[in-house]
């Protein structure tokens, strides 16, 4: 066990080298996961995911990494109650106990009050507020510029643009102008104190009606692309205004969700609360030990003989571009080496849960394990591995001191047949641990986009590490990412190629946005520039490019003929530029006549099912925007094919197929 420990600590430190982000933020859907739904509980799967998202969320105080915490609810056999089990990074699992305990209280209270009279909404959120006060007031957007008056200014700037919006969207308004007073007023009091309970609780209640009421009116405003607010606001600003917005309306929602349950279900009347810790296995035996067994796979690599050496291991360590690779290979080892000694790996909470429970038989075991952030990509990936738990969603980050529990210590005691599966499990996670370095290192050295890991209210990243083109503006504040589709074609004069999908940093204010995204489709040159009279009328012509804002299950067409340059197609995390000349070559066919014929384009966000069957009938026409390093090529012709071009960003999956008019 110590040895597949020290494999994996090397293996992670020259991957995190590599590439810390293997994968975007994904989400794991129910219909994949593979614990049982029903198997005789009262709680369907779906229940239990509920119960522990609204649990984790109000149980959270913290966002510090020794305080990420992790539960679970273990339905008892007779089904007379629960276990909420929770385990922390570190050993700080008491201190969060207590705040689970207050939540619990209420939760047991509410069981037995089966009316709507008895709502216990509000003594709910006072049991939060008592230990969740810090961090509900650093969402308010306190000491810096308020949530509220960020609200307030992108409102006050939609009215300027279009005065009419006021009539239509007073209700809006009024709320934000109530959410402002009551903002000053906290504000006032923490002046003097902690802060006003109460203008705490009416401003929960306040952004509640506001998210639920005007989501979408909020969407459509603060849109990173929507030109009402382009001169005013940058996409940064817009984003945090709808995250936080989204979070302070959680707590209320969270709340109602939570008791709605305890009112339905038996269960909660009673529940035991119960911590776990399992710590990290320690590695200092086995770096004092000359004759180590198992390493990472660069260690292996360089003591193994080259008529030994894989083919595929051989391909990825010459990409390494390092000539000599035994420094290499002693500097991650020192590194692991100062760690071990420092006492920095750890067990992530998740994993101590799933430990726990692999330790224990019991009738009706947890099927969901949900932490206060998103899981991160090893956990991820061991619970896949291990095959018995669903976690929401990864954040999709790697880091560098995960480390396996300590299955030596006394109070586990494995089963043979349990012990069997567990090495099973380790030496299988170790293995697709390896794959993906391989993977990483063909591929070259590449760092993404930092995603938010905050596990209700994750939202794209506005951000990435790509290279400007010449049309790109460089903003201190936000740089938001555009997508163009180019194709892959050869020059007359260079014989150079170009890819097939790039992605920009751009912040372009006002109403040129839509001139300024337009790129040439070959590289700009220092040739003389065309005077007004050389251009065509076409050319000249000052007409906007028409925009695309897709909607799931909804197609939406363009026709392009023969003065058509671009159109844009929009989701809340693609945003595609797409010209004439790119849609001849990848609509490609015989029905084609030149450039005479005018091409119908056909795109659709597809919804839930449609993205499933999609994936799973065309995956070989899926170019995947998560990793926007990536050479992404689509073959010509693919937009008549059955399949047409399926364009993919986290959980947003765009199809685009094309017809002759």
């Amino acid at each position: 066990m110590v040895d597949a420990a020290l494999r994996l600590a090397e293996n992670i430190t020259l991957l995190r080298q590599r590439c810390d982000k293997p994968i975007p933020p994904t989400p794991n859907a129910l219909s994949t996961a593979v614990v049982p739904s029903s198997d005789g509980r009262t709680l369907s799967l779906s229940d239990e995911l509920a119960i522990v998202n609204c649990l984790s969320y109000l149980s959270t105080y913290s966002d510090h990494p020794g305080l990420v915490m992790a539960l679970c609810i273990e339905e008892r056999s007779d089904h007379e109650g629960l276990i909420v089990a929770i385990a922390t990074n570190n050993d700080a699992v008491e201190d969060l106990q207590k705040g689970v305990y207050g939540i619990v209280e209420v939760l047991k209270e509410q069981s037995y009050i089966l009316d709507t009279q008895g709502d216990y909404v509000d003594t709910l959120l006072e049991t939060v507020l008592e230990r969740g006060r810090e961090r509900m007031i650093g969402r308010l957007g306190y000491p810096n510029c308020s949530t509220a008056a960020r609200l307030g200014k992108a409102l006050a700037c939609a009215v300027r643009a279009v005065p009419k919006m006021r009539s239509t969207l007073q209700p809006l308004f009024e709320l934000s102008k109530e959410f402002t007073r009551l903002s000053g007023l906290l504000e006032d009091s923490l002046t003097f104190g902690p802060g006003d309970s109460h203008v705490l609780m009416s401003i929960l209640t306040i952004t509640s009606r506001i998210w639920k009421n005007h989501r979408k009116d909020l969407e459509s405003i603060l849109h990173p692309f929507h030109p009402i607010l382009s001169k005013d606001m940058d996409p940064n600003t817009k984003e945090v205004i709808q995250y936080r917005l989204r979070q302070l309306a959680q707590y209320k929602i969270t709340t109602t969700h939570l008791l709605h349950y305890a009112r339905h279900f038996p269960l909660f009347r009673s529940i035991l609360v119960q911590g776990i810790y399992t710590p990290a296995v320690d590695l200092s035996s086995i770096l004092t030990n000359p004759s180590i067994q198992e390493t990472g796979i660069l260690n292996r690599y360089i003591h193994r003989s080259k008529s030994a050496r894989s083919p595929a291991v051989t391909a990825a360590m010459s990409a390494l571009s390092q000539h000599n690779l035994v420094p290499l290979q002693k500097e991650i080892r020192e590194t692991v080496t100062r760690r071990c000694t420092k006492n920095a790996y750890k067990t992530h909470a998740e994993i101590q849960l799933l430990l726990h429970y692999e330790n224990k038989n019991v009738a009706f075991p947890p099927r969901v394990l949900k932490s206060n952030k998103d899981a991160c990509y090893l956990c991820d990936l061991f619970i896949k591995t291990h095959g018995g738990y669903l976690i929401p969603k990864t954040h999709g980050r790697v880091y560098d001191l995960w480390m396996f529990p300590d299955v030596q210590i006394t109070d586990i005691q494995f089963s043979k047949a349990k012990r069997k599966k567990w090495a099973q499990t380790i030496e299988q996670f170790n293995e697709a641990v390896e794959e993906l370095l391989l993977q990483i290192s063909r591929r070259g050295k590449r760092k993404g986009s930092d995603p938010r890991e905050s596990a209700v209210f994750s939202l794209a990243p506005s951000t990435t590490c790509t290279q400007r083109s010449d049309v790109s503006r460089h903003s201190s504040s936000a740089d938001q990412t555009v997508t163009r589709l180019s194709t892959k074609t050869k020059s007359p004069s260079t014989n150079e190629e170009r890819q097939m999908w790039s992605e920009l940093e751009e912040e372009l204010p006002g109403e040129s946005l839509p001139d300024a995204l337009v790129s040439p489709l070959t590289p700009v040159s220092h040739e003389r520039k065309h005077t007004q009279h050389d251009l065509s009328p076409s050319t000249r012509s000052s007409s906007p490019t028409p925009i695309l804002n897709l909607r799931p299950g909804v197609p939406q067409t363009h026709i392009f003929n023969t003065n058509n340059t671009c159109i844009r197609l929009h989701t809340t995390k693609i945003h595609i530029e797409l010209s004439r000349a790119q849609v001849d070559f990848l609509a490609s066919s015989p029905a084609l006549s030149g450039n005479s014929s005018n091409i119908r384009v056909d795109a659709t966000l597809l919804d839930r099912q449609g993205s499933i069957h999609a994936l799973e009938k065309y995956k070989e026409a899926l170019a995947d925007l998560g990793d926007p390093w990536s050479f992404l090529e689509s073959k010509e012709g693919i937009l008549f094919s059955p399949s047409g071009l399926l364009i993919r960003k986290r959980d947003d999956l765009v199809q685009i197929k094309a017809c002759v008019t």
